[in-house]
Formats: structure tokens, C-alpha cells, sequence
């Protein structure tokens, strides 16, 4: 009756151990998930802040790629961070290119994996060039 039913919800509200994540998300560089670089001229830098936090229960490794439609324009890592430790760092990274909606991935890779774990995209437009 009610006393399992509320033993139930008990138990759910716990995390499960084996819940094992990372968290990651991209700011603008005045730390705020809207203002985020979308029109360049070529050879202008963009900035961003990258933010992981570790809920692998265990210490992990991560770096950080950067692409635009597809061209490694940065690389970041190593990064060591024990269970629960979160770091926020400032990345600036250069589109190489004119033109318009191009991809900018931020892929986190974990450990010596070679797919990455999480993805994260903006498009941005480059104006310039020849």
C-alpha cells in the first residue's frame, strides 16, 4: 500500500550510482548561454567558455576539439579532472574561410576514446576574403 509506494519514491529521488556522466556546455564570453559569436570577418578570432564537470565517479581525461565543417581549427587537453571537479576555461578559436551557416562542433572527447563523448554546435556566418 502507501508506506511501499512512498519507499519508492524515496529511493528515486537518490542518484544511481551507476549514473556515470560528464557534464558539458558551451557560454558566451561574458559567461551566459545567448550572446555567443555568430558573424566573423575573416581572421577574427572567436571566444567561448567551455565547461566540464566530471560525474564519472572516477578521474577522467578529456580534450577538446574544435571544427569548422568539419577542419580541426583548435585542439585543448589534456585535461585531468577528479570526480566532481568542474572546470570552466576560455577557448578562443579562428575560422579559416568566408562563408555563411558553417559548423562550428565542439567535440569532447573522454579518456583515449576515439569517437567523441559529447558534441555541442554553433553556426556561424565568416564575411571577407579575396
Amino acid at each position: 500500500g502507501a508506506p511501499g509506494a512512498g519507499a519508492v519514491i524515496r529511493l528515486a529521488a537518490w542518484p544511481n550510482p551507476g549514473d556515470r556522466f560528464t557534464e558539458f556546455y558551451v557560454l558566451d564570453s561574458g559567461g551566459r548561454a545567448e550572446n555567443y559569436p555568430r558573424e566573423f570577418m575573416l581572421g577574427e578570432s572567436g571566444r567561448v567558455i567551455v565547461g566540464i564537470t566530471n560525474q564519472e565517479y572516477q578521474p577522467t581525461t578529456y580534450r577538446l576539439d574544435i571544427t569548422v565543417d568539419g577542419e580541426k581549427v583548435k585542439a585543448v587537453g589534456p585535461i585531468v579532472l577528479q570526480h566532481t571537479e568542474k572546470r570552466e576555461q576560455a577557448v578562443d578559436w579562428t575560422p579559416t574561410r568566408p562563408g555563411n551557416r558553417q559548423e562550428v562542433d565542439f567535440l569532447l572527447y573522454k579518456d583515449s576514446e576515439i569517437q567523441p563523448y559529447r558534441a555541442l554546435r554553433l553556426w556561424v556566418d565568416v564575411k571577407g576574403g579575396p
